[in-house]
Formats: C-alpha cells, sequence, structure tokens
C-alpha cells in the first residue's frame, strides 16, 4: 500500500515554496488517500555563555529565527490544508536543532507507507534531509524537482533495473503504482554496470505476474553521470516517475552514496521513486 504519506515542510534555512508543495499535493492525490504534513520548525540550542550571548544579541536573534520559522510553518500549513481537498489530511510539527530534521522526520516516516519531499536543486539541507529519511526510515522516499513541471497522472512509469536487491525492493515497494500505469518501462545502463539478460527477463515475467506488461529500453551514456542517464532516459520515454534502489553506506555520520543516488539527490529532474 501507498496510501498513506508524510509529506516534510521545511521552514529553516531555506523555507519551502508554497507552489511546490501544491504540485507535490496533487501528484500525491493520483494513489493517496492520506496526507500528514509535517512542518520542521527549528529549535535553537541555549547558548552556554551567556555574557556571550547576551553581548552579541545571539539569544534575541535565536528568538527571532525560531519565530519566523513556526510562523511560516503555521501559514503553509494552512496553504497546504486548503489545497489538500482530495486527500484526508493533518498537520504536525517538528522541532529540532539544525542539522537534526532528517533524524527526526526518519522516526516519524515509520508509521507511514511512504515519504514525498520537494527538492530544490543544489540544496545541501535538502539532500541531508533526504539522505536521513532514505537511509534511516525503512520506507521508500519520491524526490519530486521544486523548480520542475511534472506530471501528475503516473501514466507511464521507468524502472531502473541492474538487478540488484535495492533495486528488486524498489520495484516491489512502488508496486501499487505500477500496475495502475498504462505503460511501464524499464531501463538498463550496461556502459555503467553490466545487467545478465536472465535477470531482466525474470523481472519482465515478474511484472507480466502483476498484470504489468514492460518494454526494455537501453539508457545512452552521456558522460553526465548515472543518475543523470537515467533521469534523462525517463524523460526520452515520457515517465512521469522514475523507480530505482537507492545505494549507500554510512561511515563517520556520513553517507557515502551510490553514482546513481547522489546524482538523483542533489536534483531530480523528475519525480523519482526510491528505496533502500
Amino acid at each position: 500500500m501507498l496510501t498513506d504519506v508524510l509529506v516534510p515542510v521545511i521552514t529553516y534555512p531555506e523555507d519551502a515554496a508554497t507552489a511546490s508543495l501544491t504540485k507535490l499535493t496533487n501528484l500525491l492525490g493520483s494513489f493517496a488517500d492520506h496526507v500528514t504534513y509535517c512542518a520542521l520548525e527549528i529549535d535553537v540550542p541555549a547558548l552556554n555563555d551567556h555574557w556571550g550571548s547576551g553581548l552579541l544579541g545571539l539569544g534575541q536573534m535565536a528568538v527571532e529565527i525560531e519565530e519566523r520559522s513556526r510562523n511560516r510553518a503555521a501559514d503553509l500549513l494552512a496553504a497546504l490544508q486548503a489545497e489538500s481537498r482530495k486527500l484526508r489530511s493533518e498537520t504536525v510539527s517538528l522541532r529540532a536543532a539544525p542539522g537534526t530534521f532528517g533524524l527526526g522526520v526518519a522516526r516519524q516516516a515509520r508509521h507511514h507507507d511512504l515519504t514525498a519531499i520537494s527538492m530544490r536543486e543544489g540544496s545541501a539541507d535538502q539532500q541531508a534531509i533526504a539522505e536521513d529519511i532514505l537511509f534511516g526510515s525503512g520506507r521508500p522516499l519520491l524526490l519530486a524537482p521544486e523548480a520542475l513541471e511534472y506530471d501528475a497522472a503516473l501514466n507511464r512509469l521507468a524502472i531502473a533495473w541492474d538487478g540488484g536487491q535495492t533495486a528488486a525492493r524498489a520495484v516491489y515497494d512502488a508496486m501499487p503504482l505500477i500496475v495502475k500505469a498504462n505503460e511501464v518501462v524499464v531501463l538498463t545502463a550496461n556502459a555503467d554496470k553490466p545487467i545478465q539478460q536472465v535477470s531482466v527477463a525474470a523481472l519482465m515475467r515478474y511484472l507480466e505476474r502483476h498484470g504489468a506488461s514492460a518494454r526494455l529500453v537501453e539508457a545512452n551514456s552521456s558522460g553526465s553521470g548515472i543518475g543523470a542517464d537515467l533521469q534523462s532516459a525517463a524523460k526520452a520515454e515520457q515517465a512521469s516517475l522514475l523507480v530505482m534502489g537507492a545505494y549507500g553506506h554510512s561511515r563517520l555520520r556520513e553517507f557515502v552514496l551510490g553514482g546513481a543516488t547522489a546524482g538523483v539527490l542533489r536534483g531530480p529532474t523528475l519525480p523519482v521513486f526510491m528505496s533502500r
């Protein structure tokens, strides 16, 4: 099931754009029944050096930052509830210190089918939140580009397939969307990673058993990276969603990402459904 969706609403340091969240809500309306909008409000830790913070005015600055974050959260949540008429919705707030939003959202995401986030190209803060959700929630993540238009109907889906465990997990998690699509395209990138044809054939039979007939397309290598190549191939096939596995592991509290995963997280160019 993918009927219960969590949507993080970012308010600090760069707040989410109302228009992008409205687009994301419209996309979710094509398959979900319920959405929980989670406002991420900044909670500035208390400073230990009270004399120094008083002289510099840091305490008052912290209060003003928190107030702006709370006010922006209230405005965004009100606008989103007004827009989400097709969906049952509720709003919650998560207060966290800078740099810890993703960990809090990941914990909350464990109680939902899917998390969906609007991504701003080049935003390191949003990428960090997405990474924490992807690798810490145990649930799939849907990334939607903030500045680009995309089709909310999800009539044509693309699957990035390399025969690996995370790709298989992504197909399984996205199956409720796959079976509803009018057309499914399986993308392979042999230039990046040779794929056994027996694996591709087995995937096709698996999809057919669920009533989804798919065709195979080879993604061309452009030299821009496998993440960009897969997204370009999906867009060339007019897919409204790319389904793919996410690769990465944690080293000294920093994620070491696979090439395709890193490329997509830096800036999705169409909605991307990722699982790990």
